[in-house]
């Protein structure tokens, strides 16, 4: 392992990772700005809604696929509010209300948040452990001696 000492490390070394992690931060950027920005038409809205409800009955399939007669009530419920244009808010409370926080396949809070948060921060760290380790590792173009006194070996015996 190689080991530098601070004052080798100059702002011209550092320029080379600089552009290379402006453009990663760019990219990111544009990804979420460009999935953040797509307006949802109604019938995804629906079935987003679908997928992300569980039939109030036994509380195992999704809204969307189930048949039985409280998940056809259920989607009923869901179609009016829908119809009615209501905000995604008042959708999520007049289901709580209705069926308690059950019928939610991932229930709102704090805890949903962190399942959805933790992979993206996790690859954005990791990404940029790489490149800095990457970056740790590539040729500076000089080397320096070694100081002190060097060794003198012997390799007559070895035969070469």
């Amino acid at each position: 392992m190689i080991r530098l000492a601070a004052d080798d490390v100059t702002k011209a070394d550092l320029g080379p990772m600089i552009r290379p992690m402006l453009r990663l931060a760019l990219l990111v950027v544009i990804c979420v700005s460009t999935s953040l920005a797509a307006e949802e038409t109604p019938a995804e809205r629906a079935a987003r809604w679908r997928a992300a409800l569980v039939s109030p009955c036994c509380w195992t399939e999704s809204l969307e696929t189930h048949g039985s007669a409280k998940a056809v009530e259920a989607r009923a419920l869901l179609d009016r509010l829908l119809a009615e244009n209501r905000t995604d808010d008042e959708v999520r409370a007049e289901f709580l209300e209705a069926y308690g926080a059950a019928v939610f396949a991932v229930p709102p809070g704090e805890k949903a948040d962190w399942l959805f948060s933790t992979p993206l921060v996790a690859t954005i760290a990791g990404l940029l452990f790489a490149s800095w380790a990457l970056w740790r590792m590539r040729p500076t173009g000089t080397r320096r001696q070694a100081e002190g006194p060097q060794a003198v070996v012997d390799d007559s015996d070895l035969g070469w």
